[in-house]
């Protein structure tokens, strides 16, 4: 139990994990519960920054690294300025 404890911090999603076992409906048999509460798994960043040949350029981004509870990573960013526009999705 203690590994898998420990396998599931690993994975980074989560503030608290807690196993509890207790006797099944048969003595050959172990309930085992699994308990955890998930941690701010989003961010959001905002920048400004200058370039000699864009000027003035803003960027932002919001990304979810546990997006849907899958462990997949979602992320939106984009960078603008007079001259271009970037947007990214991945």
């Amino acid at each position: 139990m203690k590994r898998t404890k420990q396998r599931i911090n690993n994975l980074g999603y989560f503030e608290d994990v807690k196993i509890d076992t207790h006797r099944g409906d048969s003595p050959e048999f172990i309930d085992i519960d699994t308990t955890v509460t998930e941690r701010p798994t989003g961010s959001i960043s905002f920048g400004a920054g200058f370039s000699s040949v864009d000027k003035v350029i803003f960027n932002a981004s919001i990304a979810q690294d546990n997006f849907l509870g899958r462990g997949q990573r979602l992320n939106f960013s984009t960078q603008l300025s007079a001259r271009r526009s970037n947007f990214n999705l991945r």
